[in-house]
């Protein structure tokens, strides 16, 4: 059952030079939906531009585990399947 969560959150880790990792969380409890503030980081503030500069970006979704596995596999893909469509709209 599809629980509303708020706003989606996100942090940044620079690795080195201009690697990075971004993660998106908060995502409402059954859902996958890319949220405003998801898409604000992956448009406006770090990922797009990071592309337009000839970057690559690897998705990996995941999901807790209070569903069970099965459940919670097929949410982490959905939620990266999600993610990587709205990148591909750029």
């Amino acid at each position: 059952m599809l629980v509303r969560t708020g706003q989606g959150k996100y942090y940044i880790t620079l690795n080195t030079g201009s690697v990075f990792s971004a993660c998106l969380y908060n995502f409402d409890i059954d859902g996958a939906e890319v949220k405003p503030s998801h898409r604000d980081l992956l448009r406006e503030k770090v990922v797009k531009p990071f592309l337009q500069t000839g970057g690559s970006v690897a998705v990996m979704g995941l999901a807790s585990t209070s569903a069970g596995q099965t459940w919670d596999l097929d949410l982490s893909r959905h939620r990266a399947e999600e993610v990587a469509a709205y990148l591909w709209g750029f």
